[in-house]
């Protein structure tokens, strides 16, 4: 199986995070803006009830935008690889004749890679919980399948 650089993989992840924060900041803008023109409107219940979705959506986007600077924070203080899984490690399995490569990191996703697939999952996933602190060579089970680490760096 190809192996996608390792830098080239967290560059990958990075540009994704960097792209969805860039997405949230414009959403938030565009939710502040629209509840200083309803400000601007008529009173009355509508006009609450307008205002408290517009503040509901508010608080959402602001939850995304901190959870997206968490995720950029955790991409750019990854640690070296040392032979056991840890965030930041790429890893290479194999489910019977099936093979998935994945990120251990922030979950943004399914990117790509010098034309190669790789799933992003999180250490806290389940799937994630099950890979950290293994090895090269070890299997786990996850929904009655074995996955078998063929590769990690």
């Amino acid at each position: 199986m190809k192996q996608p650089d390792k830098n080239e993989v967290i560059l990958a992840v990075k540009n994704r995070i960097l792209s969805m924060l860039n997405t949230v900041t414009e959403s938030l803008d565009s939710e502040r803006n629209a509840i200083q023109q309803e400000t601007k409107s008529s009173a009355g219940d509508k006009y609450e009830t307008q205002r408290e979705m517009l503040q509901a959506d508010i608080r959402r986007s602001e939850a995304q935008l901190e959870e997206t600077k968490n995720h950029l924070e955790i991409i750019e203080h990854l640690y070296d690889f040392h032979g056991t899984i840890m965030l930041g490690t790429v890893v290479h399995l194999e489910q019977g004749s099936q093979k998935l490569i994945v990120f251990v990191g922030p979950a943004v996703g399914d990117i790509e890679v010098q034309r190669i697939k790789l799933k992003t999952i999180s250490a806290a996933s389940p799937f994630g919980h099950l890979l950290m602190g293994k090895h090269k060579g070890e299997t786990i089970s996850f929904n009655q399948k074995s996955f078998k680490i063929v590769d990690c760096y």
